[in-house]
């Protein structure tokens, strides 16, 4: 094999370093890219965490309610005091009374025995028999049904009961796929309950749900309307984040970008920043 001069060993050294130096570089994209994920991952859990626990504590307090539903029974008014009778008469004397004396032996006189009644009274004016024996019915299939049954809240009576049931079954609507029924029940419960503590969730869930089946501009609308009726409440952040993600989608990417960098500024501390920062990254490229 004939010999390499060093100027042509060092021409083959360059591509080497090249290759190794690129390798590199593509190592440590790699690596950035698995941090990525894990952050996106470390925070769609936080974020499922979190609704579980808001649908946990509905369900609990739609149990609640259904227990406190029906009306108090009606408290016993108090005795009165029996009146306090005054006699203003004089004393009368104690009477002693003489018993009469009992035999020598120390025995009780004994008395006749009284008269059986069955004997000295009339059939008439015996007391009626009660019936020995109590004839068994097997329950009704329908009324087997009915306990099976979730309990009905009386809307008359609670209204906030009402709510609550209301709302948890859009949720159970939107978690099994029903996205049309979800977002009508979440609007619905919106409009007929503003003042609820859910009803900015209510309208959050709903452009989730109208996002779901592709139609993200629809879902822009439900997002915008969180951030202009309720600016200061949790739903305003994740509408931010998904209303960036849709603007995204549809091809308006200067408007989204600009939509996750100022989520970015005006919610430093969120948890769905890390999202935000994945979004623009991709965006980026």
């Amino acid at each position: 094999m004939p010999r390499l001069h060093p100027p042509k060993l060092l021409w083959l050294a360059i591509p080497i370093c090249a290759a190794l130096s690129c390798a590199t570089g593509k190592s440590a994209e790699r690596d950035a890219q698995v941090e990525e994920l894990r952050g996106q991952l470390a925070s769609q859990g936080e974020q499922i965490r979190s609704q579980q626990q808001r649908i946990e504590a509905l369900e609990a307090r739609l149990s609640s309610l259904a227990s406190t539903s029906r009306p108090p029974p009606p408290t016993a008014t108090p005795a009165e005091p029996p009146a306090k009778i005054e006699y203003d008469g004089p004393a009368k004397k104690l009477e002693t009374v003489k018993l009469h004396p009992q035999p020598k032996s120390g025995r009780a006189e004994r008395r006749p025995p009284r008269a059986s009644p069955s004997s000295s009274a009339s059939p008439a004016a015996l007391p009626p028999q009660l019936p020995s024996s109590v004839e068994l019915k097997e329950p009704d299939s329908d009324a087997l049904a009915e306990l099976d049954k979730p309990p009905h809240v009386d809307t008359r009576m609670n209204p906030a009961g009402l709510a609550d049931q209301s709302f948890a079954q859009a949720v159970r609507q939107l978690n099994s796929g029903e996205y049309a029924q979800a977002e009508a029940q979440f609007l619905s419960f919106a409009a007929r309950f503003p003042r609820n503590a859910s009803a900015d969730d209510a309208i959050y869930f709903a452009g989730l749900a109208r996002a779901a089946v592709g139609d993200c501009k629809g879902a822009l609308a439900e997002f915008d309307r969180v951030l202009r009726d309720y600016p200061a409440t949790n739903a305003r952040v994740e509408s931010k984040l998904e209303k960036g993600r849709c603007l995204l989608q549809i091809g308006k990417r200067a408007e989204g970008r600009s939509v996750l960098e100022k989520m970015l500024v005006e919610e430093p501390g969120a948890l769905e920043n890390q999202q935000a920062k994945a979004l623009l990254e991709r965006s980026a490229n």
